[in-house]
């Protein structure tokens, strides 16, 4: 499974992220914050092997999700809209758009 992020940017789940954690996240300061990576990240503080391999398993896909977030919690390319104007007159109009999705 991927996961297709901004600028053609695919994320396959299997695999580690490639991308870092932004300045303000590299290290959490805050103590609730930090007790809940403690129970769902076993590599705190880093991407190395958050690839979920499991992805049915609870514990593995949590902790894909906790870094995946953490990496592009900053990233305001995701609050841009997904699909063109155009594209979504072609949704709203029951046919799908041609083209790359």
């Amino acid at each position: 499974m991927m996961i297709e992020m901004p600028n053609f940017n695919r994320i396959r789940l299997g695999d580690d992220l490639v991308a870092r954690f932004p300045p303000i996240l590299r290290k959490v300061t805050l103590p609730d914050l930090q007790a809940l990576l403690a129970q769902i990240d076993p590599t705190p503080d880093s991407t190395i092997h958050s690839g979920a391999q499991l992805w049915g398993d609870l514990p593995d896909r949590l902790h894909f999700i906790a870094d995946l977030f953490r990496c592009y919690q900053v990233d305001t390319r995701l609050l841009e809209p997904p699909f063109t104007d155009d594209q979504v007159v072609e949704l709203k109009s029951g046919r799908l758009p041609p083209g790359r999705l």
